[in-house]
């Protein structure tokens, strides 16, 4: 299931030094929230990990599936609302396979999440 244009949507991307950067939408009304959890929404983690995939596919113009995260730290609950950042940096490109860090940060720019993901094309 692609959590593109129903769950988030995309508002901004940008280069930085060392990889990119892309702005996204949390979606409050996504039936996701009903469930995780009633009366308090949060955003599950399996969502984030599935974010950073999806976006990663989005900035290399590639589908790619997720091989392996050996590395996610939550740090601070997200709720359903609100602009969420992405960080991607240390991003590595061959033939077969992309592997990045990732961070995560809310509107004030605290960090919410990071994560090391490889994905294999």
């Amino acid at each position: 299931m692609r959590l593109q244009g129903d769950f988030y949507e995309i508002l901004n991307s940008e280069a930085t030094t060392d990889g990119f950067a892309m702005l996204v939408r949390l979606n409050p009304a996504h039936f996701i929230y009903d469930a995780h959890f009633p009366g308090h929404p949060m955003t599950p983690g399996v969502c984030l990990v599935k974010m950073a995939v999806e976006l990663t596919e989005e900035q290399l113009g590639e589908r790619l599936q997720l091989q392996v995260a050996p590395n996610i730290r939550f740090r601070k609950a997200i709720g359903n609302e609100g602009v969420l950042v992405f960080r991607f940096a240390k991003v590595c490109e061959d033939e077969l396979a992309v592997s990045a860090n990732v961070c995560v940060e809310d509107e004030a720019g605290r960090n919410c999440a990071t994560m090391k993901v490889k994905m294999k094309k």
